[in-house]
């Protein structure tokens, strides 16, 4: 109940104390001995919450999860992980935690550049993909694109740090995928366009 009056509250005055006491809050729940609908029910919630604490801190962080120039503390970042690593446990059909998942991983990934949040950052965005087929339409369109271009970017980024031939054509391939299936008028395709004519170059070059 108070969780939900502090969420209220901050739909109508976005002040970042009020979704910090309620992360505070529904983190609390989540350590009780709930039953298992109610563990997941207060899990979800808290993710939500979580998100949206990132969002007042860093404009919008995790729709904008590539974008090189935003950034928030490590520490809020890795707790972040963690609650939607565990809220995707816990709800395996969903594919906006598979994606959330992912564009999280992908920003520490990006940080730090581990193979270990490489490679779930991958599965997670996969898993986003295959998940999305079952909802409708327009929303399963929009997360299985989403995530093509997550899977483009991060591939891309991964080269351009490691530089090695076989990452180079996991990016190619991963770029091509996703200019296939993007429609002409996405914004991300010129870049995209860009980014694989610079990698074929470099192909070109190496043989």
């Amino acid at each position: 109940m108070l969780a939900g009056l502090l969420r209220l509250r901050w739909d109508r005055s976005k002040q970042p104390d009020d979704i910090k006491y309620c992360v505070k809050y529904f983190r609390y729940l989540r350590d009780q001995p709930l039953q298992a609908i109610h563990r997941d029910r207060v899990t979800s919630s808290l993710v939500l919450a979580l998100a949206e604490q990132v969002e007042s801190m860093s404009d919008n962080y995790l729709t904008n999860a590539f974008t090189a120039d935003h950034d928030i503390p490590g520490e809020l970042r890795d707790e972040v992980i963690e609650c939607v690593r565990e809220a995707n446990t816990r709800l395996p059909g969903s594919p906006e935690l598979s994606c959330m998942l992912g564009y999280c991983l992908a920003k520490r990934f990006f940080k730090a550049f581990t193979t270990v949040d490489y490679e779930e950052a991958m599965v997670s965005l996969n898993k986003a993909i295959t998940s999305a087929s079952d909802f409708p339409e327009d929303t399963g369109s929009d997360l299985q694109q989403r995530s093509l271009r997550a899977i483009a970017n991060l591939s891309y980024r991964r080269y351009v740090a490691f530089k090695t031939p076989e990452h180079l054509e996991v990016a190619i391939s991963h770029i091509r995928t996703f200019l296939s299936s993007a429609p002409l008028d996405h914004p991300d395709r010129v870049e995209n366009f860009r980014r694989l004519t610079e990698l074929s170059d470099e192909r070109v070059e190496e043989h």
